[in-house]
């Protein structure tokens, strides 16, 4: 009985010194500094700058139903983006130009389908085994934002 108690403290003791070591110097997200948004800050940030502000832009700024004129407004150029003619010359193999349209909207030069802002690793930790870089992507239809979302 004395063996099987001092068998289990010890791997509970392992268990512990295990966790703790991986919280300190292997977790991905270790040293996640949340900071307010403000387009001045956001315009000159880093990726990783940027990921630490994307909570608090999100919350100050109803992304959803922005046109795209707006959303570059606020937040400068994107570091990619995607045009519905892109999508529609994707795509044009597997749909008619109706179901295209229907899908994208009409390819006008200029509109675009989707654009992404690189965001760092949101609190990544250079020491993790897995470290992951994130993108915020916003999807529109006809010129408006009608989703968003953090992508890796």
């Amino acid at each position: 009985m004395k063996t099987r108690l001092t068998i289990a403290g010890i791997i509970l003791a392992l268990l512990l010194t295990a966790a703790f070591l991986y919280h300190r110097y292997l977790a991905v997200y270790h040293g996640f500094k949340p900071q307010r948004f403000s387009q001045a800050a956001w315009l000159s940030a880093s990726p990783e700058e940027r990921g630490y502000m994307l909570d608090d832009l999100k919350a100050k700024h109803k992304l959803r139903g922005m046109t795209q004129e707006e959303v570059l407004a606020l937040l400068g150029s994107p570091d990619h983006v995607t045009t519905v003619a892109e999508m529609h010359k994707k795509w044009a193999s597997d749909h008619t130009p109706e179901e295209l349209s229907s899908l994208f909207g009409e390819p006008v030069t200029g509109r675009l389908y989707a654009v992404d802002y690189d965001v760092g690793y949101m609190g990544g930790n250079p020491n993790a085994l897995m470290v992951f870089s994130y993108s915020f992507h916003l999807t529109f239809s006809n010129g408006v934002v009608t989703e968003h979302h953090v992508m890796d």
